[in-house]
């Protein structure tokens, strides 16, 4: 959490920075509110972003070795991390009852005083002495002054202009951030930047409708005042009015922020190398990250160009290349069941020819050889006894040699069967795939009555029940 609030302020500096350096003093102030709001969402959003390397290898060692010092490191003492979080959450808590006053106290206005509605606001007419003032879609007005016409229109349309670009939304998003990340000192700058610049689009609402520049310009100077104004709403504040008479006379042609705005790009990519999060991955603690999932159009074409070839030959007479047959196999083995559907069928190729037959029993030599019984004798004449026979033990033939473990999940695959690989069930091409992959590896099959054959294969050794 720690890394994440350090990277995060990292980046609202960084950005703050490339916004007083070449966008401040310019006259795009729509351009200028777009890059304020993405570069508060960017600053909160890039430390949680992820690059990951995979690499060959296991991570084992360094677990362990992480987890060594950890235990080595622990010690005894005053529990700082839960004072400091009853610290953050009583400081949280109270921004955020004041935030919720705030709203409320906006909207009892609204609800309790006299409404004037037009097309795209409201009018609230206030009995008290206030100085017109913006939230949301309320414009809140003294209704003396208003009544006798004494508001002048410039004052009017800035305060509507507030209103129809919802520029209260940027100021409730930089209250709530304020809740959750008071701590951060970069977050009050931009508040005051993004508001500042609600006033800068406002005063060219009010020039672009046709209010003389200096005309206007004399208004608010007579207009504006010091008066408190709520935190989440709109005014003629005095204090900004000299910032706001110079960006004014500013003209920025479409040029100068062009490449103003390609000076922004080093920065961004900058906060992105710098401030997100770099993992290594090692392939052998994630083996399903190799699996392919079906042969590639570049396999099953170069299958299908052998598959023809050998389906176009008379059964009779076939040359068979014993490489091309071993890479049909396995090309079928990558394919699913719907691009085997699709493929030329496998080939019917003949089948080899049997083994020869072993030697006689007598030609054979070591401890495997053969020795027939003795005939039987003949029967005594004395009482018909019969004669004792010399039992010779014939030793057992080997045992076949184990089946090839591909070969063996391919057979189980043709008949159905249903595969777990480390306690996941996958597909028989996975299966396929991973028995191809992998050389040391446990193949326990489990039969069903009334079920498909079960296959559990797993690096580690199978426990038997």
């Amino acid at each position: 959490m720690e890394d994440y609030l350090l990277k995060s302020i990292a980046c609202f500096a960084l950005f703050y920075g490339g916004y007083w350096l070449l966008l401040r003093n310019t006259s795009k102030h729509s351009v200028k509110r777009f890059y304020l709001i993405s570069s508060v969402l960017l600053a909160m959003i890039i430390p949680l972003i992820t690059f990951t390397t995979y690499l060959p290898g296991s991570n084992q060692a360094i677990i362990e070795w992480t987890g060594t010092v950890a235990a080595a490191t622990e010690a005894k003492g005053i529990d700082w991390p839960s004072i400091l979080l009853g610290l953050y959450l009583v400081v949280s808590t109270l921004l955020l009852i004041r935030f919720i006053r705030n709203l409320f106290g906006m909207y009892s206005k609204v609800y309790k005083n006299e409404r004037d509605p037009w097309p795209d606001h409201w009018k609230i007419l206030l009995g008290g002495p206030t100085e017109p003032h913006t939230f949301l879609r309320y414009i809140f007005l003294n209704r003396a002054a208003y009544e006798r016409q004494e508001i002048p229109k410039s004052v009017l349309l800035h305060e509507e202009a507030h209103a129809r670009q919802w520029h209260t939304l940027d100021l409730i998003l930089m209250e709530l951030l304020q809740v959750v990340f008071w701590f951060n000192p970069l977050i009050p700058l931009f508040r005051r930047a993004i508001k500042l610049n609600h006033e800068f689009l406002a005063d060219q609402a009010v020039i672009d409708h046709g209010i003389p520049r200096h005309t206007y310009q004399h208004t608010l100077l007579a207009f504006s005042s010091n008066a408190a104004v709520p935190t989440l709403a709109h005014g003629i504040n005095y204090s900004s009015f000299k910032k706001r008479l110079t960006v004014m006379k500013t003209q920025t042609s479409n040029r100068q922020l062009s490449w103003r705005m390609l000076l922004l790009i080093p920065i961004v990519a900058l906060a992105l190398y710098g401030f997100s999060n770099k993992e290594v991955a090692y392939l052998e603690d994630y083996p399903s990250i190799e699996l392919q999932d079906g042969a590639t159009k570049k396999q099953i074409k170069e299958y299908n160009t052998l598959a023809k070839k050998y389906n176009e030959m008379d059964p009779q007479h076939m040359n068979i290349k014993k490489q091309d047959v071993v890479r049909m196999e396995y090309l079928y083995s990558l394919m699913t069941t719907a691009q085997r559907g699709k493929a030329q069928p496998f080939p019917q190729l003949p089948l080899p020819p049997p083994p020869p037959e072993p030697a006689p029993a007598a030609k054979l030599k070591g401890a495997n050889k053969m020795v027939p019984p003795p005939p039987p004798p003949p029967p005594s004449a004395d009482h018909g006894e019969l004669q004792e026979i010399e039992i010779v033990e014939i030793a057992p033939p080997p045992p076949p040699p184990p089946p090839n473990p591909l070969d063996h999940v391919i057979d189980l695959a043709k008949e159905g069967a249903t595969f777990y690989y480390e306690g996941k069930k996958v597909s028989s091409d996975k299966a396929i795939k991973v028995v191809k992959k992998h050389q040391y590896l446990n193949i326990q099959v489990k039969d069903c009555e009334g079920k498909p054959t079960e296959v559990h294969i797993t690096k580690n050794p199978i426990k038997l029940p």
